[in-house]
């Protein structure tokens, strides 16, 4: 929505002398509020939510024009990843603790595509998506101005194996399924709710691991204490972290 009347002249001053930052991946909430895409033309700001419970806000500035348009509400974080070219924007958005997508733009200001709602639809899954009731799907890196690479995972039945793949998504074309592992982040964040739920986890997916990987199988604190854990094998990257936004 393009804001109007006093609401956008206000906004607008605020875009026409705001100096971001230029990056090519930033995360909401984050150490700076407005950061500047590839090209210059288009520069993102972030409005902290007001209180506890509430969403905070990304607004979308024109720099050629000095227009501010709000491109997204969102309750928890997201993470912006520009493409080469600073034409097309996708956003990780860690909406829920059991689900995340990316929400892309081909144009700028628009409406974006669901790209895990889009995956669904290709792959023909509804109601029970891949059977799993934990599912994320999070933007890597951008293969050149016109194609996305993203990361599925997800876990559902602990006695099936953990949903884990990499698709390149092209603009106009759809998903491809890349092979192997494929281009990853290092950490994938994973609330766990107590140090026994968190050992529980660890000791059935270093049993499955062991069977089907030879590489070593390590479990690491991470700062936040006894009850959030790090899980890292050379098969699947699995992070534990407390709630505090997407940690891409």
């Amino acid at each position: 929505m393009v804001l109007t009347g006093i609401a956008a002249v206000l906004l607008a001053v605020n875009c026409a002398t705001a100096s971001p930052v230029v990056v090519d991946r930033s995360s909401f909430p984050g150490d700076v509020i407005s950061v500047q895409g590839p090209a210059g033309r288009y520069s993102l700001r972030w409005i902290p939510q007001p209180s506890p419970g509430g969403q905070h806000e990304l607004l979308l500035c024109d720099r050629s024009s000095g227009s501010e348009t709000r491109l997204l509400a969102f309750p928890r974080g997201v993470a912006a990843l520009w493409s080469p070219s600073g034409s097309h924007l996708s956003i990780g958005n860690r909406w829920a603790s059991d689900e995340a997508t990316v929400l892309l733009w081909a144009a700028l200001p628009g409406k974006p595509l669901d790209l895990l709602e889009e995956l669904a639809k290709q792959e023909h899954q509804t109601a029970a998506r891949w059977n799993a009731h934990h599912l994320y799907l999070d933007p890597v890196a951008w293969a050149g101005d016109a194609a996305l690479d993203v990361h599925l995972w997800g876990y559902g039945d602990p006695n099936a194996p953990m949903l884990d793949r990499t698709y390149r998504y092209s603009l106009g074309r759809g998903f491809r399924r890349l092979g192997g592992m494929g281009a990853q982040p290092k950490h994938t964040w994973l609330p766990l709710s107590s140090r026994s739920s968190c050992l529980a986890r660890f000791a059935r997916l270093s049993r499955r691991l062991s069977r089907e990987s030879d590489a070593p199988i390590l479990p690491l604190h991470s700062k936040a204490g006894l009850n959030h854990w790090a899980f890292r094998s050379g098969f699947v990257p699995v992070t534990g972290a407390p709630n505090r936004g997407p940690q891409w």
